[in-house]
This record gives structure tokens, C-alpha cells and sequence, in this order.
């Protein structure tokens, strides 16, 4: 869901998830532009510890897994890094 869409229904806290370890929404963009958030949001980006092994239609079960291992790894340091922000400070 775009930032956007999620602060028309009311959000003013957003997690942002991109599977681009570098933080971008795809990797191998043509083209990127930089967007700022809405006014009034509040946001952070959930990207990935490392690279993911896995493509777009891949059904290689050791990149899955490995894949699903580096997302919870990415999950749990986001949560030590924003801890306060997720309990509702800023």
C-alpha cells in the first residue's frame, strides 16, 4: 500500500517495507525519484539485512528460506533500532 493511500485512511505512523537492501522500493530501477512521505506522517523503512536470493516467480525452496530468514532477521533489528518509535514515542 502507498504511503499516501495509508495516511487517506488515517494513518499517521508508517512502516515502509521495500525488498531492495539499499532501501529502495526495486531494485534495477530505470529511473528512481526520491518522495517525501505526506505531511502529518510519520514514517521509517523496513528494508532487508542483505541481498535477497530469491526473484520474481522463484520457487528455489533454499532461496525461500533463506529469504525468510532474512527477513525476520531484517524485522528484529528494525524493531531494536526503532523501539521507541514502535511503542509510541517518535
Amino acid at each position: 500500500m502507498p504511503i499516501d493511500a495509508a495516511a487517506a485512511l488515517g494513518a499517521r505512523r508508517v512502516i515502509a517495507c521495500v525488498s531492495d537492501d539499499a532501501g529502495r522500493l526495486l531494485r534495477g530501477a530505470l529511473w528512481t525519484k526520491t518522495i517525501e512521505a505526506p505531511a502529518g506522517i510519520d514514517c521509517r523503512v523496513l528494508s532487508p539485512v542483505a541481498p535477497l536470493p530469491i526473484g520474481a516467480f522463484d520457487f528455489d525452496r533454499g532461496a525461500t528460506l533463506e529469504t525468510f530468514a532474512i527477513g525476520a532477521e531484517s524485522a528484529r533489528q528494525f524493531a531494536d533500532r526503532h523501539r521507541d518509535w514502535l511503542n509510541g514515542g517518535r
